[in-house]
């Protein structure tokens, strides 16, 4: 019989104790999931057994727009709201694999899942990709700028969110401290936008809530030359690997109450739903770790960023891809080649052991999509 990685002979002692533990909950799940939705309280959750949040009345910009047509498509249908926060680059959009972001993309359109895009790029860098799925909303500049799409079809700007990073960023002096550490630093250099020889030209205006800088180098060089920004008083400081030269990595200085985990945080109870995120790179750290929600390191994410993961100090393993951290938080953790950008997504949502409410749907979405193929 042929070896597969699942395999007993590949468990450790600890792993084959922590499957059985899994099984054991999962039995208990089971149990759960009947008394639910056959017991006295069935009215306080869904068809698929999970409880019914608290309804929140959309308003504003968010009343009239795509995800809240499909927040009253799922209520109407008895299932709780769920929404796929994501990054693009390497995470939903493989530009070697366009066509599995089209995919993705299908299948949550057809179960009337809201995507939201969580990016470094800003809004109109987003719109202008022509082959990328349109979100429903766009957080970009790293969690410091939020879009809704309405129902004509236009992008609209969170202006509450915006006045809430207005009160913790002080950019003029933040830009002075950080250019006085570039000056001293030859490995150090701002990034166009906020490159002070170019500040003004067209194409080059900085954005309002983050100033961006490049470390050259050797990674472990780069992270000790990061903590030099740690002395500025009242930002959060990102770093990731540029996805195009490994020896070049980028660091955004932020709001401290920006960042893609608060602005994840800000619309799940802006919205009222659940949620997963996904994410591949440095920048997506927070919300993988700390967004409160299910998430998905998918397939080829940047080395610091798997290891980072990897390496948490994890409450156990549900299998060798599921683990939950001690802030209960539940991390799938994918695998190079098999689980690279959107696929990743896919072989996540479809594992009813990470997705019990809608796991099947993907199956069979899956399924009917390569019939219509062949």
């Amino acid at each position: 019989m042929e070896k597969t990685e699942s395999s007993d002979e590949f468990r450790s002692e600890e792993e084959k104790i922590a499957a059985l533990a899994f099984n054991d909950e999962k039995n208990k799940a089971n149990l759960v999931y009947a008394n639910r939705t056959k017991g006295p309280n069935s009215s306080k959750y869904d068809s698929l057994g999970q409880e019914i949040l608290s309804q929140v009345e959309l308003s504003g910009i968010y009343k009239d727009s795509s995800i809240s047509r499909k927040i009253e498509k799922r209520k109407t249908d008895g299932l709780q709201q769920v929404v796929l926060f994501s990054d693009i680059d390497n995470t939903f959009y493989d530009r070697n694999n366009p066509d599995a972001s089209s995919h993705l993309s299908n299948m949550l359109e057809k179960m009337s899942w809201g995507v939201v895009y969580v990016t470094g790029r800003d809004q109109e860098m987003v719109e202008s990709q022509n082959d990328l799925p349109k979100a429903d909303i766009v957080v970009g500049a790293v969690g410091t700028e939020i879009y809704i799409l309405n129902t004509e079809g236009k992008y609209v700007r969170d202006e509450e969110f915006r006045e809430i990073l207005l009160g913790s960023w002080d950019r003029d002096t933040i830009y002075q401290e950080a250019k006085d550490i570039v000056n001293r630093h030859s490995d150090i250099s701002f990034q166009p936008r906020d490159n002070p020889d170019l500040i003004g030209q067209e194409g080059h205006e900085p954005q309002e809530f983050k100033i961006s800088l490049h470390i050259f180098g050797e990674i472990e060089k780069a992270q000790e030359v990061a903590k030099l920004f740690d002395q500025i008083k009242g930002i959060k400081v990102i770093f990731s690997t540029d996805i195009h030269n490994p020896n070049k990595f980028n660091l955004d200085l932020l709001p401290e109450t920006g960042g893609k985990e608060l602005a994840v945080q800000y619309l799940s109870n802006k919205l009222g739903i659940k949620g997963f995120v996904a994410g591949d790179s440095g920048n997506d750290l927070g919300m993988l770790l700390d967004s409160g929600h299910p998430a998905i390191l998918v397939g080829g994410a940047q080395e610091e960023t798997r290891a980072a993961v990897v390496n948490y100090q994890a409450d156990g393993l549900f299998d060798r891809q599921i683990r939950r951290m001690p802030n209960g938080q539940e991390i799938r953790i994918g695998t190079d080649k098999i689980d690279d950008a959107s696929r990743g997504i896919i072989n996540a949502l479809q594992q009813a052991d990470f997705n019990p409410e809608d796991a099947k749907w993907f199956v069979t979405n899956l399924y009917n999509m390569s019939k219509k193929e062949k």
